[in-house]
Formats: C-alpha cells, structure tokens, sequence
C-alpha cells in the first residue's frame, strides 16, 4: 500500500508533476499581476475605472458556470492553460474596451476550468497517500510563490517601462507555462513512476 512520502522522493517518482506545479505558478501568476494592474490596462485600452470593475466583474462571473461544466471537460487541462496565454496576449493588444470584455469572457474557460483541473489532474496521477501534498504544493506554488515573484517583477517593468513591458512579460510566462502544462499531460501513464 503506498504511504505518504518526502515532497523531493514525490516529485522523483512523478516528473511531469514538477513540470506541471511549474506550469501553474507561471499561469497563476500572469493572472493574478494582470488583475493587480487592471487600472492601467484599462487605462490602456482607452477606459476608466468604472470599466476596471466591469472587467474584473464580469471576469469573476465566467468562473461557476465553467466549474459546473468542469465534468464534460475535465481531461481538457491544455485548455484553460492556452487560455491564460491567450488572455494575456488580449491585454497586451487592447487598443480598445472590445478586447478587454473580450478577455473577460474567456476567463470562462481559463480560471475557471484551471482549480478543478488541478484537483482531477493529481487525483488520476498521483498515489492516494499523496495526493494531498501533491494538491498543496500546486497550491502554494500557483497561489503563492508564482504571484509573488511575477507581481515583483512586474512592479519594476511598470515603473521603468510601462504597462506594455509587463503585459509582454506575463504573455511570455503564460506561453512558457502553456508549454509546461502540455508537457506534464501529454501523453503520460496514470499513477506513473517507479515505486518509492
């Protein structure tokens, strides 16, 4: 019966694993910067604060309905992470309040198909002992670590070259993170390794 297991013997067992816990932090972390400077990507794109809180509303309102859809979709999780990358292209276009709205909408398939997709995505490949751990570290790493790093990052484009700079940054993370996340499920035994 497998047990609980230290975080560096997991992550040996389960490679694709660290590629998709990196995959997360890089996507988390471009959507939670780019909700951190909504007020100058609006202002960007031509708009005020008023549609700031429009944008960030109608963002959050895509995310129940998609978790309810999550069951039909849920082997699909290169989805919502080409959406992340997609979304932080449409900030970096945005000319105009059209592709913010734009953007808005898509979180539809991006956040909120991204948490179940974690939670699916370790249930199916990692052990039962683990999978706990294994849903925390994505947790920190995607809610934590990623966001902090990137919102640091991103605070210094801002100031010494300007909202464009970071929109081009959180983009390349996204892609980068995109690519991790199709690599970590492409194609990959369930339960995967060999034993502990």
């Amino acid at each position: 019966k497998p047990a609980p297991v230290s975080l560096s013997r997991l992550l040996k067992r389960y490679p694709s694993f660290l590629l998709l816990v990196l995959g997360c932090a890089l996507l988390q972390g471009g959507h939670n910067v780019s909700n951190t400077y909504m007020v100058h990507i609006a202002a960007k794109a031509g708009a005020g604060e008023s549609l700031m809180g429009v944008i960030l509303a109608l963002s959050a309102a895509m995310e129940l309905p998609a978790m309810s859809l999550f069951p039909r979709m849920r082997r699909r999780f290169s989805l919502p992470a080409a959406m992340f990358a997609v979304r932080q292209v449409l900030f970096l276009l945005a000319s105009s309040p059209v592709l913010l709205y734009t953007a808005a909408v898509l979180q539809f398939f991006e956040f909120g198909l991204f948490l179940p997709c974690t939670v699916y995505y370790t249930a199916e490949k990692l052990d039962a002992a683990n999978q706990v751990k294994g849903q925390g570290l994505i947790h920190i790493c995607a809610n934590g670590l990623g966001p902090a790093v990137m919102t640091a990052i991103g605070g210094r484009l801002v100031d010494s070259s300007g909202i464009n700079a970071l929109l081009a940054f959180t983009a390349a993370g996204a892609g980068a993170g995109t690519l991790l996340v199709a690599l970590a499920t492409a194609n990959h035994p369930e339960k995967e390794g060999a034993p502990l």
